[in-house]
């Protein structure tokens, strides 16, 4: 057979990126060691991309290794290229998301999350993820809303009432808890939550009467 010649594939570049950014990120790199390796991973995804500028794999790859090294701008404006080439793909804006999402954009995490829906108006993974950025904004209601749709009453107002905790609205949390209570009087992890928000009673030996708490992710 005829020996293909000439530059590597636009695939093939992103392989060898995919494979540097990797090693940039394992344990034991030197700051010069990584920085070296992601520099060999974004010359790749670009020279994918002078190849192919439309290449879903190689824009989303390079916006991997920017949300990786902490660059937001590139990251966020790598898939929104991405979309601009794929506008029908709610995986890519689901990306979009959750890349604004680890950077605490919430706002630009519900925008995309909320375009994610408009594609696949029935996945409950980006109700969640809409529901979790509402609520990191403090909209509650809209949030509560946006999660009944993928869980259960019970579980949606139980992980807000979480959240109230993690913003410091004590009183509000313990009511929303409460009303998770109400809605499922068998829902454990909240009852627990009453229960250990109340403390051991008075004057038990070796307590302060405070309760600690933890976030979790709903439906977890």
């Amino acid at each position: 057979k005829e020996k293909r010649t000439g530059p590597p594939l636009p695939e093939t570049e992103v392989g060898f990126a995919d494979t540097y950014a990797d090693a940039a990120f394992m344990d034991g790199k030197s700051a010069a060691e990584r920085d070296a390796l992601i520099d060999q991973a974004r010359q790749g995804y670009q020279r994918a991309l002078s190849r192919d500028p439309k290449s879903r794999s190689a824009l989303v790859g390079l916006s991997r290794l920017y949300t990786r090294a902490e660059d937001k701008p590139h990251a966020v404006a790598s898939l929104r290229t991405a979309l601009q080439h794929h506008p029908k793909d709610h995986d890519l804006a689901f990306q979009l998301a959750r890349t604004q999402a680890t950077f605490g954009d919430w706002a630009g995490a519900a925008e995309a999350a909320q375009f994610a829906l408009s594609l696949d108006p029935e996945n409950r993974t980006y109700h969640k993820t809409l529901g979790v950025a509402l609520a990191r904004q403090a909209r509650w209601d809209e949030a509560f809303a946006t999660l009944t749709k993928a869980m259960p009453e019970a579980d949606a107002r139980y992980f807000l009432g979480r959240e109230m905790f993690n913003q410091n609205k004590p009183e509000d949390g313990k009511q929303w808890v409460q009303y998770a209570v109400a809605a499922d009087p068998t829902h454990a992890n909240a009852k627990q939550f009453l229960t250990d928000l109340e403390g051991p009673p008075a004057g038990t030996p070796g307590t302060t009467g405070i309760a600690t708490v933890d976030h979790r992710e709903p439906g977890k």
